[in-house]
């Protein structure tokens, strides 16, 4: 799948223009997220496999939510960590087609020096590792987030199985 046939199936999801979504994701840092294989040649477009798609859609509505690329790439490398099933990005997507709800959550800490910290985490069917938990608990005190210090400022929830859905079934 080619960058450009990407960006046809989120802009006709969102009812976006298909060439401003391929003009970011051909912006070196956002197409640095993804994994493609390279053309045949230096001026051949690379070849992207169908789980980037669903990649693409979650990075670029967090980006739509003012994560900056430095913190797009955090949320991408959680997304590549391995687990006995494989990937958190292939979990996700093997588990809302057999009907899973899974959400990733990121937490907005100021730090101590004036930083902004953004921990993302991704949660299956509203549980956590910490017991079982409602999402909004999860919110409220940050339970599964206590690796920094400072002020909680937000914690964003991404649907990210209403976001994946539609595009496993076409």
């Amino acid at each position: 799948m080619r960058l450009s046939e990407i960006a046809d199936r989120l802009a006709a999801l969102e009812g976006r223009d298909a060439d401003e979504i391929h003009i970011r994701l051909r912006n070196p840092l956002f197409k640095g997220l993804l994994q493609g294989e390279s053309g045949r040649s230096r001026n051949s477009p690379a070849d992207y496999p169908a789980l980037e798609l669903i990649r693409a859609r979650l990075l670029m509505a967090m980006f739509d939510c003012g994560l900056s690329t430095a913190e797009l790439a955090l949320v991408s490398d959680m997304l590549n960590s391995r687990y006995e099933r494989g990937t958190a990005l292939q979990m996700m997507a093997e588990g809302t087609a057999a009907g899973e709800s899974w959400i990733i959550l990121i937490r907005f800490v100021r730090g101590m020096q004036g930083e902004r910290i953004v921990s993302p985490s991704f949660i299956k069917d509203g549980s956590d590792p910490l017991g079982e938990c409602s999402v909004r608990e999860l919110v409220s005190d940050g339970r599964w987030s206590t690796q920094f210090s400072g002020t909680h400022m937000m914690t964003s929830v991404v649907p990210a199985s209403d976001l994946i859905r539609p595009l496993l079934e076409s």
